[in-house]
């Protein structure tokens, strides 16, 4: 028998030449009609998929099988992945080309998942070049390559190895900030194939960081003047008050993007063309050109003149840090949402007007005392302006940071009190502000703010800052450290012997085994003697109250409930409600009011605890769209658009607690409709709906970790990634069992 020699297989992967770059470039019509043949006769033999096992792994079939298999095949789909990772990273490839080969890719993709016994071929050192083609186009503008990219990245997403991995979380976190729907869900589906070990512990985030060195770029360029007034408004209006002025299918935002950039300066751009369709991208900017336009134009905005721009933002940022005092505060236009994706876009909102305030801070300063490399100067009548004006600027600054700290507690970005914490410390050590509660209650906020990012070493010297610099002996700042540290039962203790000394009343709880702290304690004893609190000679002696700060002592209160919350004594928690309770009885104090949800952790106890009756009667109690689907109690139509309460604060926490509660709202209805009475029944009336419940809740709980990636955050938040995991298991077990 006569044959080919090259083969048709070897003649069009090898001889011709695909993959030459000028092939692409200068007759792309002749690469694509190559790949077009190679690709119709590859799909006649399945790829060659069989064939290339008996070189990867003979072992797995007998003689008669390895016998039909023909050598000259057997490096056949080696050479097809490897011809695809090349020609998929190729930034020059034709469109028609690339579709090709990512419909070929996807074929491939889904033929190799098809049966285990074409495990060995991903081990293939061609499978990893296929896959680092795949994740090279992920972030391509054309909307269907995306999509084809991710669904042959899914399907193979239980085989990949954990480098390959982390670069899907890399993709997936841009990805989920995407301006089109679609591609958003397509992502999220793909985060949530990816194993959760994978997802926490990535924190080298590649696009994270082309996305910050953009922003960079950007902000060091000089301003070029094409963002006006009808664009701030714009701009404005959505982070004050939530409206939305520009209409239309596309993202407001985007337009808003193109409609500032000129024709003569497209090719000056710093920002790269596949991020331009990611909200980090375009929010950033736009907060940018915002405070650059209200620095260019002396102060003058849609909002007013200069002393009327900084009285609406300062109304603003007032009213939010009073509602953190006071929860009865109103600020409906941050707490109030038509459906639950309104509630995430609040959340959104206050840490855009967070970072509109940095950026203007950061200009200001620019204006009037000028930088050395990192920001253009302004033009000369703008540095006149802020340098004439530079004592009232710094003056309306030091006047608002102490609500921008409890805004930026509230919003969840504990950095932003931190930075702003350290500048009003240095300003009241320089005019020697030490007396008063206002000093305290800085250094208390600041103390938090780094008790949520866990720096028990920075919170110490906090201490020490305050006894030696300031002369403030404040003890109970080593307390909050100890709970930085996670050493949540002696703190909890400590706690409640700062409030015995504060109020002079005996307020601790009997519920705690203090013998726990004997090993805690006698591992302190090496630590350094100005970092401790005086070891054994501090005594549980009641005392003649002390002129501690209200917003302290409250303060201490609800930290010790943190700390018994966050080790689950559910008990102590109630206890400790009943405490707090006495103690505000026997002082008179109207300031002590903990926080804590106490329907919610009666919930959580029952639940513990298997008693599914009581924990519904719990929850039935707490805000929210109630599943109620059991037996008797099925309602109609339930809107899975809002399951979240109609009036939410903005405070990450609160959303971190509703989507916990509606985990539980789902667990209980699965585990009372699993009872072996009438199982079945019950079974088959409430899954669908449960499955729909479910979905909405994992599509909350997307939420914060699409924020954190529109803050440029290096990581994704822990407890938000945990509650998206659990109620994506929960959803595969429903719909595994329907």
């Amino acid at each position: 028998m006569w044959a080919l020699s090259p083969t048709v297989f070897a003649l069009l992967s090898k001889n011709l030449m695909i993959v030459h770059s000028d092939l692409a470039v200068h007759f792309p019509a002749i690469q694509y009609a190559v790949l077009y043949t190679l690709y119709s006769h590859c799909t006649r033999h399945d790829h060659f998929i069989s064939s290339s096992l008996s070189s990867s792994s003979p072992s797995l079939f007998d003689g008669a099988v390895i016998s039909t298999v023909t050598t000259a095949t057997k490096k056949h789909f080696s050479i097809i992945l490897n011809l695809l990772g090349i020609l998929l990273k190729k930034d020059n490839l034709n469109q028609d080309t690339r579709k090709l080969l990512m419909t070929w890719a996807l074929e491939v993709a889904v033929l190799m998942k098809k049966s285990e016994t074409y495990a060995p071929l991903f081990s293939l050192p061609s499978f990893h070049k296929f896959c680092k083609g795949l994740l090279a186009n992920t972030l391509v503008e054309d909307v269907n390559i995306c999509l084809q990219a991710c669904s042959s990245l899914h399907a193979l997403s239980s085989s990949l190895p954990d480098d390959l991995l982390q670069r899907c979380v890399d993709v997936c976190r841009v990805q989920l900030v995407h301006s089109g729907t679609r591609i958003r869900q397509a992502f999220g589906k793909l985060l949530k194939s990816i194993p959760l070990d994978v997802v926490l512990s990535n924190n080298n985030h590649t696009e994270i960081q082309e996305i910050s060195l953009a922003l960079r770029s950007h902000m060091s360029k000089a301003p070029s003047n094409t963002f006006h007034p009808q664009d701030f408004s714009d701009v404005i209006s959505f982070i004050l008050y939530g409206n939305s002025h520009r209409t239309g299918k596309d993202n407001w935002l985007e337009r808003l993007f193109y409609s500032c950039q000129r024709l003569d300066k497209r090719d000056q751009s710093t920002i790269p063309r596949n991020l331009l369709k990611t909200d980090a991208v375009l929010w950033q900017w736009a907060i940018w050109e915002a405070a650059q336009f209200t620095v260019l134009s002396k102060l003058r905005t849609p909002l007013g003149r200069a002393q009327d721009t900084f009285q609406t933002i300062e109304g603003i940022i007032r009213s939010l840090a009073a509602h953190t005092l006071n929860p009865d505060q109103d600020v409906s236009q941050w707490t109030t949402a038509d459906n639950d994706e309104g509630h995430g876009n609040n959340q959104l909102r206050l840490v855009l007007l967070l970072q509109y305030l940095e950026n203007l801070e950061k200009l200001m300063y620019n204006a009037y005392e000028g930088c050395a490399n990192a920001l253009t100067s302004p033009p000369k009548v703008i540095r006149t302006f802020f340098y004439t004006n530079r004592q009232t600027c710094q003056d309306w600054l030091t006047r608002i940071r102490l609500s921008i700290m409890r805004v930026g507690l509230l919003a969840g970005q504990p950095a932003v009190t931190v930075r702003h914490g350290f500048d009003l410390l240095t300003e009241m050590k320089t005019t020697n502000l030490s007396q008063g509660n206002e000093l305290e209650v800085t250094i208390m906020m600041v103390v938090e703010a780094l008790c949520e990012l866990h720096c028990p070493e920075a919170i110490q010297g906090i201490a020490v800052w305050s006894s030696s610099i300031v002369g403030k002996n404040l003890l109970w700042i080593n307390s909050v450290a100890q709970q930085a540290e996670g050493r949540f039962e002696k703190a909890s203790v400590e706690y409640q012997e700062h409030l015995c000394a504060m109020t002079g009343v005996d307020c601790c709880i009997s519920s705690f085994d203090k013998s726990v702290l004997t090993l805690a304690n006698a591992g302190r004893n090496s630590a350094s003697p100005k970092h401790s609190l005086n070891g054994e000679s501090r005594k549980t002696v009641l005392s003649k109250p002390t002129d501690s700060s209200p917003e302290v002592i409250n303060y201490l209160g609800n930290k010790a409930c943190e700390c018994y919350i966050s080790i689950a004594d559910w008990a102590a928690v109630q206890e400790w409600q009943n405490a707090i309770h006495d103690l505000k009885k026997s002082t008179s104090s109207t300031s002590l009011n903990l926080k804590a949800d106490f329907n919610y952790i009666k919930s959580l106890s029952s639940f513990e605890s298997g008693k599914f009756v009581e924990c519904t009667e719990q929850l039935e109690l707490l805000p929210g769209e109630n599943i109620n689907l059991l037996a008797g109690g099925s309602k109609e139509k339930i809107d899975m658009k809002k399951l979240l309460p109609n009036m939410l604060s903005p405070d990450p926490r609160e959303l971190q607690k509703s989507i916990e509660v509606q985990l539980l709202r789902s667990s209980v209805c699965l585990a009372t409709a699993l009872n072996p009475i009438e199982q079945d029944q019950k079974w088959q009336s409430i899954t669908e709906n449960v499955v729909k419940y479910l979905k909405q809740t994992s599509r909350i709980s997307i939420g914060p970790l699409r924020l954190s990636t529109l803050t440029v955050s290096q990581s994704l938040p822990v407890l938000s990634t945990l509650q998206l995991y659990c109620s994506s298991a929960l959803e595969n077990t429903v719909s595994n069992r329907l």
